[in-house]
Order: C-alpha cells, then structure tokens, then sequence
C-alpha cells in the first residue's frame, strides 16, 4: 500500500485473483455472479481513490484555496450580473447557479452564503422554496410580476416573514390579488428592515390599506412606490427616512383627494425627500382650496418631481411647494382645462426661463435640444427638453417633460403656448414627430423663434408639408398675416435629418424641392448642408443623384432602422 504525503492511500491493483471466470474455473471460481460482485466492489473502491485524488489535487489550486468571504464575493458578483427581469427566462435569472456545480468546495461555499438566496425565483415555485430554506434568516428581496409569474405558496410564506423583509416590489398583480391583499392587511407591525416597497396594482378592484398599515413603525424605508393600489395619504407609512414617493392613483378606480392639511402635512415629515411623483387624484382639489400657508413647502434636496392632473390642481400644487431650481420637472396635464392657466403653472414652478418672467438664466435653465412626438398616451403630444444638448443615449430621461391629455382641439394649442412662452434661444437641435399637431403657421411662428438652431430631425409625415413650413416666414404684420418677405428664420441651420417620411408619388421632385428650399434659407454663398435620410425608400435612388449634382449638400441615406 502506497502512502501519500496528503494523506490519501492508493491500494496496489492486483488484477490476478480477478481473471477471467472462463479461463479460471479450474482454480475455484466458478460462480460468475460472485466474481461480478467482487470485480463490482473493486471498481467502486477505484472510483472513490479516484474522487479522493481528484478532490484533493483541486484542493491545492489557487481557485479552491481561496478563502470562502472572498469566493461568496465572486458568486454575489455573478448573481449581480445575471438579469433581473422577471420577464426574462429563468435559465437567465439563475445562471449564476452554474457556480454551485463546479466543485465541492464551490458548493459548500455558495450553500452558505446566505444573502447568495435571498430573492427567491417565483416563477418556479419548488426553487423559490429551496432559496427560502438556504437563506435561513437573512433579510429578503421579493420581487414578483404577476404577468410573468404566479402566485404561491412560496410568494405568501415570504410575504408573511416581515421582520425579513428588506424590499418588496409587487408588479401587475392580477391573479390573486385577493390573497396578496389580505397578505398586506396584515402588516400591522413593525418592519425594522424594510428600505424598498412597491406596489403596482393591474385590475380595476380597489385595494386599500388598513387604518393601521405598517403603523409598528418602517425606519429605513426609503422608496415608496404605490400605482393603482386606491391608497390614500392618511394611512401611509410616512416617514423622515423615505427619499422617493410615487403615488399614482387608478382612472379606473380613483382614490380620495388629499386634504390640503393631509397632503402639508405629509410633505412636512420628508425632510430628505429627492424623487417625488404624484398623478391622478393625488393632489389637493378646488373644493378643498383654502388659505395658503404663510410660507411655502421647500423640500431642499428635491432633484425629480412628476405631477399629473388638471391644470388648475397643479397650479394649485406649485403655489404649496416652491421647487428648487436644480429639479427636473415633468408635468402631465389631463383633462379639458382653462390653458389659460398653463403660463402661470410655468412661471410658479420656477425652473424654466420664460418671456414672463425671464430674471434669471443659468446651464439648468438653457434648452439644448428638444422633441415634440406623441406620448405613451396614443394622440397626445408629449415635449421633451434636455439642457446639455443632444443625449448621447437616446433611452436617457429628459431634463423637463410634458405630457398633454387635453380634449383633441387643446392639445395642438397647449404646444404652442409652451414653446412660444419659453425662452429657447440656447437651443440647437429640435426634433419632431407626428408634426400635425400643430399648423402650419403655429410651426412658422415657433420656428421663428429659435435663432441660433444648428439641427432639426423631422420624423413621419409629408416631406412637402414640412417644406412649407421651412420655406416660409412667421407672421410679421399686425394682423398676424403670414408675409414671405421677411428673414429667413434660423440662419445657423446645417443638420437636417428626416426619418420616415412621406416623399410622395413624385419623389425626384420633392428632393429637388428640398434643394431648392435649403439653398434659399443659406445667406452664405458657401452653401453646406448635411442632410440624411432614415427608412425614406427610394427605388430610383435619387439620393445618390442629389449628392452627385448638388455642390455643398452632404447626402446620406440608409433605408433600415
């Protein structure tokens, strides 16, 4: 028997007593299923050496040696890195859990790791039990998606645990939304961990919180996030540690307006509030207008603020709260309403540089670049502003947005109140969709007032309609009349860019239309211009023709996203 420093053993192999049964009967062994068991035997012994050897070879690698804080690190780092989107598949959720296979010692390290399984995977109920029972009593994150996933046993047991809870977001609950609501009426007590609750209800049942919701106290809770849950301001788990409020009410169910003493009062006891979202019956109404208070709400560290309602409870809202000039505002206005009033909630909400009221302009206040398009709501106008130019993601939210949900004939006018009553003179780059909402004179006048513009991207739409637009000059005599004599408004343009527009029936005409305007805008005998054509078809490759005859004019073309 041969001796190894490590202290496994290798059995020397004798194969002479294990022959074969057909050539060694004479010897003694003559019945083949003992000879099977004994060979059987032999090779499990190999085996486990084999394994032992194995084991203890990796043991000596600089993977394996590592300490086990610092293998729970990497592991945690894979579990990061591996999506969170409960609407992906669950082989890309978990595949992190690739790790726990590798070795012995991997495993070993990942079972004990506790935090490593401390979101369960509810789409796979027999896993998400497993997890439950491997985190033992470190502190949960429930995430769950009612479209992606079902309710369980698992989900109920998790939710139950709430001196564990550290978060808990609850997206598009559907089916069994009973349940989960008698789940949250029971949460009476304290919750001594919980930092993150999100509830997005998905039916048109009004669910409410008990009187005594969370009232054993919440302090660490940071994020609360409440969208059609029929909550109301009275009974919430309002605190001074909370950083983000979004409360959004359900058209379909619409909540108790706030008093204006309730809704004070709430902002008062948030005195490090950042991110603040309130739409849908979730701001003070006109009944309930009374005396201002003496002095206006001022939540210092407020950087993001969303308001949705009529105009005139959000007019009403900015006469509470006096907004820090560094917030990023975005206001969506519903209803049919006096747009008498939209310049007032403008000059109240104190972060913009208006022709009201323009005392003051800093890099905040200067627009770079601006879109008009259609909003999530179908045949609603949404205006984006970005202060630092062009984002170089396109994903990326903008600095100031509104959204107009007005009755059909509003939406048009509301648009072209806003932009001719903000000061836009640091804007370089506008971009629009869907550009019948407004006329062609309201386009003339705000194309007026944009001097120092260098691109423009015009998407979807008759290209001949937008060339009438740019060929011609706002209105200059007092009756308002359009006059074509006039100066050419924005001298400094050089970028145009138009995606998937109509270029009609006669498409070598309307390109050389589109010359013909450019070159009557230039006031420089240089003429330059860089024009591009995205998803714009054209079998007779009349772009290439442009490019060839035109001296100055930059074209480019792609007809693919």
């Amino acid at each position: 028997m041969d001796s190894l420093e490590n202290g496994a053993t290798i059995t020397s192999c004798s194969s002479s007593n294990l022959s074969n049964p057909l050539q060694v009967e004479g010897d003694g062994i003559g019945d083949i299923e003992e000879f099977h068991h004994r060979v059987d035997s032999r090779i499990y012994d190999l085996e486990c050496e084999i394994r032992t050897l194995k084991t203890r070879r990796n043991a000596a690698t600089v993977t394996c040696r590592l300490p086990a804080e610092l293998l729970s690190k990497i592991f945690l780092s894979l579990y990061y890195m591996s999506s969170h989107n409960l609407k992906d598949t669950v082989s890309k959720r978990v595949d992190w859990l690739l790790c726990t296979f590798v070795c012995r010692r991997w495993r070993d390290v990942a079972l004990s790791c506790t935090e490593l399984w401390t979101t369960p995977i509810f789409a796979k109920p027999a896993l998400a039990e497993t997890m439950l029972a491997r985190s033992k009593d470190a502190p949960l994150r429930i995430k769950f998606n009612g479209k992606a996933e079902e309710p369980s046993e698992a989900l109920f047991k998790a939710l139950s645990q709430l001196n564990r809870l550290r978060s808990v977001e609850l997206e598009e609950v559907i089916t069994g939304s009973s349940q989960i609501q008698e789940m949250l009426s029971s949460w009476t007590g304290r919750a001594p961990l919980l930092t993150t609750l999100g509830l997005y209800n998905a039916t048109t049942t009004s669910h409410t919180f008990p009187i005594d919701f969370l009232q054993g106290g919440t302090p660490s809770l940071k994020t609360l996030l409440l969208s059609k849950w029929g909550n109301t301001w009275e009974n919430l788990p309002i605190g001074p540690t909370i950083t983000n409020l979004v409360m959004i009410g359900s058209p379909a169910n619409l909540p108790r307006r706030p008093t204006q003493a309730a809704f004070v009062s709430c902002l008062k006891r948030l005195p490090f509030l950042v991110g603040l979202t309130v739409i849908n019956q979730m701001l003070p109404g006109r009944e309930d207008a009374v005396v201002l208070p003496p002095n206006k709400l001022h939540p210092p560290n407020l950087r993001y603020l969303s308001v949705g309602d009529p105009l005139w409870n959000v007019n009403f809202f900015f006469r509470l709260l006096q907004v820090p000039r560094e917030t990023k505002l975005g206001l969506l206005f519903s209803g049919i309403d006096n747009l008498d009033m939209l310049e007032e909630i403008i000059d109240n909400a104190g972060v913009f540089a208006t022709k009201g009221s323009s005392t003051f302009h800093n890099s905040q206040e200067s627009i770079g670049y601006m879109s008009v398009r259609g909003s999530p709501a179908p045949g609603c106008p949404r205006v984006a502003l970005w202060t630092q130019g062009r984002p170089s993601n396109f994903d990326a939210p903008p600095d100031h947005f509104f959204d107009f949900r007005l009755g059909s004939d509003d939406r048009g006018r509301a648009v072209f109140r806003l932009l001719n009553y903000l000061v836009l003179d640091s804007l370089r780059t506008f971009h629009v969709k869907s550009f019948h909402l407004m006329s062609k004179s309201q386009w003339r006048t705000t194309l007026g007032q944009l001097p120092n513009l260098e691109g423009v991207c015009l998407e979807q739409g008759p290209l001949q309609e937008w060339l009438e637009i740019l060929r011609y000059d706002p209105p200059t005599d007092p009756l308002g009349n359009w006059a074509e004599n006039g100066e050419r408004h924005f001298p400094g343009l050089i970028q145009m860019a138009f995606k998937a527009m109509d270029l009609g029936n006669e498409k070598a005409e309307t390109l050389r239309l589109l010359v013909q305007v450019l070159k009557e805008r230039s006031t420089d005998p240089s003429f330059k211009m860089d024009v591009y054509f995205a998803k714009c078809p054209d079998p007779n490759n009349n772009y290439g023709k442009l490019k060839q005859a035109t001296e100055g004019l930059n074209v480019n073309w792609s007809f693919f996203p």
